[in-house]
């Protein structure tokens, strides 16, 4: 399984909300990117990340792990291998 990071998307013309949209991106993708590559290599079939882990493994925040992860969990995911 995959996680897929959940990307804010903004059209306007404030600078400033294109920037913080464009830096949440690039962390949910780079949180996305760290998740998938651990889980591949880990060899479990399930394995739980909790978002304050997360959050200072790759220095950023809770809330911004939840909200960029999250599909409906609030402490943290967990993955399950397809055998």
């Amino acid at each position: 399984m995959r996680v897929i990071p959940h990307l804010r998307t903004y059209r306007g013309r404030d600078a400033v909300r294109r920037m913080r949209t464009d830096s949440f991106n690039e962390m949910a993708r780079r949180a996305a990117e760290h998740v998938n590559k651990d889980f591949s290599i880990c060899g479990q079939d399930t394995k739980t990340y909790l978002f304050a882990a997360l959050a200072l493994e790759l220095g950023s925040d809770e809330e911004t792990m939840r909200e960029a992860l999250s599909d409906g969990g609030h402490n943290g995911i967990t993955l399950f291998r397809n055998r």
